[in-house]
């Protein structure tokens, strides 16, 4: 048996109301922070992957992972004498955490009563996360082909979640792990995409699990097959309350879409159009005066993104809400 600690309740009070994202820094940071500071291109020059064991040491990853995690807690553990605040502590420190530490009272106490209560019955804690939809396909962002690539981002992923819950298990003889619901149909409800793309994508990140034989530390599952029955009516009802809150100018929900926005239409499943003309639909500097005078292809695509951003932006937040409120992980486990 265990207890769940709902990561997406965590951090939901980060952001203005109706749910939130995951903020913890599961990605590679020296990917995350360079990605967009120049645009991939075709002309651009890439060194061999190694491809075997004999030629990359990475099984030494997990190793080094497993290494990081004790050492953090351990020094967490001179800080704090009870296990609950120990773990709490752990999971805040800055090295898994991006943005303010500042959550509600109401996010934090959450937390912290389930950390307690698993403690108080002696009993394996489940981090759950929503997270993995699929590989956004977009030349700006990545090179994917069919959504269902796996590159060194997922592998740093997955590398940091085994190394938080290999800490937490060093503070909490019961231990701890990841169980990660892959929200891949909450995407292509919104955004797009077919069955096939996300089922072939989670199976792809199952296995660089065992490869890595992080098994213990990671779960992922289909949060498709987690929805109760009530799920989709739920779902509809907060897309007409964020649509209609959003058409009256209701400064936290028109805040959320703007902040939103932006990412969701580089997710967007776009036609296959010359890279030139990509950017400039996502080139910023470029009103639409100038883009319709620069390029009549590059114009049309980017009413089309535009138009198909807001909904997909309104469809996602409304089917977030909908997963928080339904509880779909927590119950599933």
């Amino acid at each position: 048996r265990v207890v769940c600690v709902d990561l997406n309740r965590i951090t939901s009070s980060l952001l203005p109301p109706l749910g939130g994202f995951f903020y913890m820094k599961f990605a590679a940071p020296a990917i995350s922070s360079q990605r967009f500071q120049s645009p991939l291109h075709q002309s651009d020059v890439f060194h061999a992957i190694p491809k075997t064991v004999e030629h990359v040491g990475i099984h030494c990853l997990a190793q080094q992972a497993e290494q990081s995690g004790q050492r953090r807690a351990e020094r967490i553990g001179r800080k704090s004498k009870e296990t609950a605040s120990k773990v709490w502590e752990f999971l805040m420190c800055s090295h898994y955490r991006r943005g303010s530490r500042a959550l509600s009272e109401t996010a934090r106490t959450h937390c912290m009563e389930q950390i307690q209560e698993a403690m108080s019955r002696k009993l394996h804690i489940a981090l759950t996360v929503s997270l993995f939809p699929c590989k956004i396909r977009n030349a700006l962002k990545t090179f994917a082909s069919t959504g269902t690539e796996i590159d060194i981002g997922e592998v740093g992923a997955l590398l940091r979640m085994h190394e938080v819950a290999t800490g937490i298990s060093s503070m909490y003889p019961q231990g701890a792990n990841f169980a990660v619901a892959c929200d891949g149909v909450r995407y292509q409800r919104a955004l797009g995409g077919s069955t096939a793309m996300i089922s072939g994508y989670i199976e792809r990140l199952r296995k660089v699990v065992r490869y890595l034989g992080i098994e213990p530390s990671v779960e992922l599952l289909d949060e498709g097959t987690l929805y109760p029955k009530e799920y989709l009516t739920v779902e509809r009802e907060y897309y007409q309350r964020v649509l209609q809150l959003f058409r009256g100018n209701d400064p936290a929900i028109t805040g959320r879409v703007n902040a939103l926005r932006k990412n969701i239409a580089l997710c967007l499943d776009l036609p296959e159009v010359p890279l030139e003309i990509l950017r400039l639909v996502f080139d910023e500097q470029l009103s639409q005066n100038q883009l319709s005078e620069h390029s009549h292809d590059a114009f049309k695509l980017r009413q089309d993104v535009v138009r198909r951003s807001l909904d997909a932006t309104i469809r996602y937040i409304a089917a977030n809400t909908a997963m928080l409120d339904c509880e779909v992980i927590p119950k599933a486990m």
